[in-house]
């Protein structure tokens, strides 16, 4: 008897008028067993759906007025039906292999949870250190190596499609603006979910993710310094020292404010919200 192939479903996140033109500029490949999911944030506006989207019956839109980026992406989760879902953002260009290189990976292993995949910055190269081969996560990341939301992907009827982002981390979260793709591993990690990191080539994002970027919200250092605090519970202050040291030497952070907002994210972390839940505590 033939195994049916498993679906997947792209989840593309994406907020306002100007979000949703982005999209319809995105390389979104027509291949069978693969739909697009635009969880599409119309706070305050009304938008018209982009024609090059309306006219595609693989393309699925659901507009919410929820705000924050780990709110949309939850509202994806919520109404994907996939076998396999995959997060993305919606500046992005997917390569037919790569999406093909996705389902295969959890075709052949059905115990795979979550898998992990690369992108690529368009000109030959990547923007961060890979492994040169499959990697399985189970403690720490590998060295050098941190996580980027386009490469998770989920196997939604398994123990990770239950999960969701924290919602009091990430772009538009009121404190702590980063963090929360770092943190939906750490709780599959946590919760003994098989991982693992495949140094295939899914997508092209040109351009700098917030990662290389220089560093100007202090929510952002926030973020990094809750969940740093989080994954280092014991070495958490050190490691806020040596960031901020390499951030200055690399430019794009200043020493004292980075090692400042460090410090009060992870102070805010320990009071205020319940780090493996969707929302703050009470």
């Amino acid at each position: 008897m033939n195994k049916r192939p498993l679906s997947l479903e792209v989840m593309i996140s994406t907020l306002g008028s100007d979000g949703i033109k982005r999209v319809a500029a995105m390389t979104l490949p027509q291949m069978a067993g693969v739909s697009y999911l635009v969880s599409w944030q119309t706070v305050g506006e009304d938008s018209l759906l982009p024609e090059q989207l309306e006219a595609r019956s693989d393309v699925r839109v659901i507009r919410t007025a929820s705000k924050g980026l780990s709110r949309n992406r939850n509202h994806a989760l919520d109404h994907a039906s996939a076998d396999v879902l995959l997060i993305a953002d919606d500046d992005l260009d997917y390569i037919p292999q790569g999406l093909k290189a996705v389902r295969t990976a959890f075709d052949a292993d059905p115990d795979l949870d979550i898998g992990l995949f690369r992108y690529s910055n368009g000109c030959g190269g990547y923007e961060k250190v890979y492994p040169q081969s499959p990697v399985r996560i189970a403690g720490h990341l590998p060295k050098d190596y941190y996580t980027t939301s386009m490469e998770i992907a989920i196997r939604r009827e398994g123990r990770s499609g239950s999960l969701r982002f924290h919602e009091e981390f990430g772009l538009g979260a009121p404190v702590l603006k980063c963090g929360e793709e770092e943190l939906f591993l750490l709780s599959a990690r946590r919760a003994g979910h098989k991982i693992v990191l495949f140094p295939v080539d899914l997508c092209v994002h040109r351009g700098l993710t917030t990662g290389n970027r220089r560093v100007a919200d202090r929510g952002v250092y926030r973020g990094m310094g809750a969940v740093t605090a989080l994954i280092y519970p014991l070495t958490f202050l050190p490691r806020f020292v040596l960031a901020a040291w390499r951030g200055k030497k690399r430019g794009i952070m200043k020493f004292f404010p980075a090692l400042i907002n460090f410090i009060y994210g992870a102070a805010y972390m320990a009071l205020r919200v319940r780090p493996f839940g969707r929302r703050a505590a009470d």
